[in-house]
């Protein structure tokens, strides 16, 4: 019996890293209302860093750019860890990644609660483990 994809994230604990505060808060509130258990919020690559070494999320969204840098070296430890991620840009379809990111799924801003709930999911289902 093969399993089925998840329905949700509920029961996920989801890192959002975004610079743009009202973006990410405004993320945060879309996940926990699609049925996040927990959302931690950081605004720069460093404080994001302490987070994950800290309590490890389920699945993380990763703003590609962050004002002074990318979030790419997030999304190196994420990988690291094996804990699924997804970018978010307002660049969507003018960024080239770099290749080791290609299989990432990408979500443009603005988006909107299915679309990065439907990501989330997709890399959740894709990691295949359920929550602690």
């Amino acid at each position: 019996m093969s399993s089925l994809p998840k329905a949700s994230i509920k029961g996920f604990a989801v890192l959002v890293v975004e610079d743009e505060i009202l973006i990410a808060l405004d993320a945060q509130a879309m996940l926990e209302e699609a049925g996040a258990e927990h959302v931690e919020v950081a605004t720069k690559a460093v404080d994001a860093l302490r987070l994950i070494s800290k309590k490890p999320p389920h699945a993380a969204v990763l703003d590609i750019n962050l004002g002074s840098g990318t979030s790419f070296a997030i999304a190196d430890e994420l990988a690291a860890r094996g804990i699924p991620y997804i970018f978010a840009t307002g660049y969507a379809g003018q960024i080239d990644l770099p290749p080791q990111y290609i299989h990432v799924t990408v979500v443009g801003k603005p988006y909107t609660a299915d679309l990065l709930t439907a990501g989330l999911i997709a890399a959740l289902d894709q990691r295949g483990d359920p929550p602690e």
